[in-house]
């Protein structure tokens, strides 16, 4: 399993869901709603996002989990958690 590979993909399908914001996005007083929209954008787009790099997305683990998204390469879980910019991966 080549993680590099693994996060530049992710890292691709995020870029290209923010690409059309980036020119858009105000000065914001709270960084917290800026973290919640970009939680929500990727929420939304989860699904293709995976499947744009041929993983299978996995339902959003809950608050009291250790990551905020997950897909499963093979028998692999991979979580990724946005607030900490790092990827969490879990055998089963």
């Amino acid at each position: 399993m080549d993680i590099l590979k693994i996060s530049k993909n992710v890292e691709s399908q995020f870029d290209n869901i923010f690409e059309e914001l980036r020119s858009g996005l105000s000065a914001r007083e709270d960084s917290r709603a800026f973290g919640a929209m970009i939680e929500q954008q990727i929420a939304d787009n989860w699904k293709s996002i995976c499947e744009n790099c041929g993983y299978k997305p996995l339902e959003r683990p809950g608050r009291r989990t250790i990551f905020d998204f997950a897909f499963m390469i093979g028998e692999t879980i991979v979580g990724i958690e946005t607030s900490k910019n790092f990827i969490i991966f879990l055998q089963n």
